[in-house]
């Protein structure tokens, strides 16, 4: 039996990437049936409702509240993560070291982008829907709205190029990332958000993208067992 300590630094250094997953060779269809990232979750919340939270797992589950402060602030937040005293106090306060290389963030987020663009390929976009039928629902994540935009930006060309119809609504983190810090009640209301947004779209004919491992993972795999609904099941079947 593992010491408590020995599971504890295993479980920190996981980041639910959800690839171990993939080649895991007790995955099902074998005997033992085992979902490694999902036993690892499990671990997480015990130990986080036993222990308690810290101020750096609230920092890293809201997604959304810090990636939307650093995109207005973007140059002073950019610079932040560069300069040797504030990554000092990150070390110390956050657990991030200083010498970890951090995402840049941009004042223009893939959401803000994606709402310019969408009025001036109005027509492309309905020329696009009777070329092919096909029309995706892209679920953009939280990476790429605040770190890595040009990925969206590139999913998007490559359906307009293929006549794909993409329209990018509102939406939430998945909640992995609160998940993570042990916040399951508030992870639960950016599920339930997202779920009932995205069965909307599924029902209407439309497909499903997620440029992101972990999120596609959640959707697919986790969403089912959390929310337990039909939008759910529906969500994750499509």
């Amino acid at each position: 039996e593992l010491p408590d300590k020995t599971i504890n630094d295993t479980v920190y250094l996981c980041w639910q990437c959800k690839i171990c997953d993939a080649i895991c060779p007790y995955t099902p269809p074998h005997a033992l049936d085992i979902d490694f990232p999902r036993m690892l979750i499990r671990w997480q919340l015990v130990r986080k409702k036993k222990e308690g939270t810290k101020f750096a797992d609230r920092v890293f589950g809201e997604t959304d509240l810090v990636g939307t402060l650093a995109s207005y602030s973007a140059p002073l937040a950019n610079w932040a993560n560069r300069n040797k005293f504030m990554r000092g106090m990150m070390e110390k306060y956050l657990g991030v070291h200083r010498d970890r290389l951090l995402p840049d963030f941009y004042s223009e987020t893939f959401a803000k982008w994606f709402k310019k663009h969408s009025r001036r390929a109005a027509p492309d976009r309905a020329a696009a829907k009777k070329a092919s039928g096909e029309k995706v629902v892209l679920f953009y994540t939280c990476t790429v709205n605040y770190n890595a935009p040009d990925i969206g930006k590139a999913a998007v060309a490559v359906f307009e190029k293929n006549g794909v119809e993409c329209v990018v609504p509102k939406q939430q983190c998945c909640g992995l990332p609160l998940i993570d810090g042990g916040f399951l009640e508030r992870a639960m209301e950016k599920m339930k958000a997202n779920t009932a947004m995205l069965a909307e779209y599924v029902r209407k004919g439309y497909k499903i993208v997620a440029p992101s491992a972990s999120c596609s993972y959640m959707l697919k795999h986790d969403y089912p067992d959390y929310v337990r609904t039909e939008d759910a099941r529906l969500v994750s079947k499509n």
